[in-house]
Formats: structure tokens, sequence, C-alpha cells
């Protein structure tokens, strides 16, 4: 078995064969990228800014779950630890033992203050689904995206990097899997990076043109009927 982001990453030869034009169409989407904030300055290492960056989607999600406004921030960073050293503990080992510093708070803050400020403006208390969960398919486990606002997809990646192609992948995987179990309709997909405050938007049918020459729904069939054949990961 296989998760959506290895087939993302590690499976380049069926995206190039499946998707010829992906990657001449994300060279030309560099330029579509919208900057919406700084970049975040931080001495974190890599090991705690993935920790941070959790804690700040624990605490945004929380915040928005429970209908408060960004002025509780600090206590829900707080509240959200345990939840993201759980969720975390899966992936990195000895994470029971780092211990956070009031920089580490703060830098969540700001990330999940981010989400909060740019979600509120497209609406994400009227029509959101958080944490969406889509059912595997074949070879592929069942996964986990960040949230859906009303139709749009949207890809949380919080590292200090630009957007990768292996980020739309991802993406397009997860809208496979809704083709096969629908827990929403999806028309538009987007990333968006809180910490170095990237966002790019397009619309699902047109991404899939341009970068397989086929329709969503053709593409989507070529995705799931790679991963229902075992002996593609053999």
């Amino acid at each position: 078995m296989i998760s959506e982001r290895q087939l993302a990453q590690k499976h380049s030869s069926f995206w190039r064969d499946t998707a010829p034009m992906g990657e001449t169409f994300w060279r030309a989407q560099h330029a579509h990228i919208l900057q919406k904030w700084e970049p975040i300055k931080t001495n974190a290492y890599r090991f705690s800014r993935a920790f941070i960056n959790e804690l700040a989607f624990v605490a945004f999600t929380n915040i928005v779950k429970a209908g408060e406004n960004n002025n509780v921030l600090k206590a829900y960073v707080e509240n959200g630890i345990e939840t993201a050293t759980a969720y975390i503990s899966r992936f990195q080992n000895n994470l029971n033992t780092y211990q956070l510093t009031e920089n580490d708070i703060l830098e969540a803050m700001t990330l999940a203050g981010r989400l909060y400020d740019y979600f509120s403006s497209v609406g994400v208390m009227n029509d959101t689904i958080l944490r969406p969960k889509f059912a595997g398919c074949g070879e592929i486990m069942a996964a986990e995206g960040d949230l859906i606002v009303g139709q749009t997809l949207y890809e949380i990646k919080a590292g200090n990097r630009p957007f990768r192609i292996s980020d739309l992948r991802q993406v397009l995987t997860y809208c496979a899997l809704n083709r096969l179990q629908p827990i929403s309709t999806i028309n538009e997909i987007a990333l968006l990076n809180p910490r170095v405050g990237l966002l790019w938007t397009y619309n699902l049918d047109m991404c899939c043109l341009s970068i397989a020459g086929k329709s969503a729904s053709e593409l989507f069939d070529d995705i799931v009927d790679y991963v229902c054949q075992p002996r593609n990961y053999l």
C-alpha cells in the first residue's frame, strides 16, 4: 500500500505518461502564484517546524469549529499541543522530548492567524469541510486532506519552500479519490503556504485539460486505474 504523497512524489513515470504537459504547465504557473504575506523569519529547526505547522493547523481548525475569532489564538495554540503531538508522533520519533519555546508558540500563532484571516475572507464559517477524509482505492490508502471551502479543495503547505509539482499531484490524487466516493463537489484546487505567504488557485477542469489534454473525469479514471494495478508497486 502507498500513501497519496508517495504516489505524488515517487511515481514520476506514471505522471509523465498520464499528464505529459504537467511540468511545462507548472513552470508557467510560477508567474501566477500570489504573494499573500511576507515570509516568516524563523530560527526553528526543520524538525520543530513540522510540529509548529501542525500545531497552527490544529489551533485554526479548533477555532473554526468553536466559532471563535482570532483574539483567542494563544489559548487555542496552547490547548492544541497534545493533539498536534499525537498527530506528528506518527511520522517522527522522540517528539515527546521536544520542548516548545515561546518563539515557537508565537510562530504557531502567526501561522494560525494567517489561516484564519484568509479563510474568513472566503467564507470559511459558512461552507467548510475540515480535514476531509477520502476513501482509499486499490493500492492507495485512505487519505486526509486539509479543507474544502465551498467547491475549492485547499492543500496547506507550511514548509519553508515554494510549491512543487508533487503538491499539485497530491491534490489531484485527492480529487480522484473524491470522484470514486464523493464527499463534496470540487471544481477548484488551491495551494496555500502561510509560512512563506504563497497562494495558488486554479479551475480543476482547466488544470486537467492543460496537463493531460483530458477532462478531469478522464484523468481521475487514469489515476484510479493505475492504483488498482498492484504490479505497478513491485
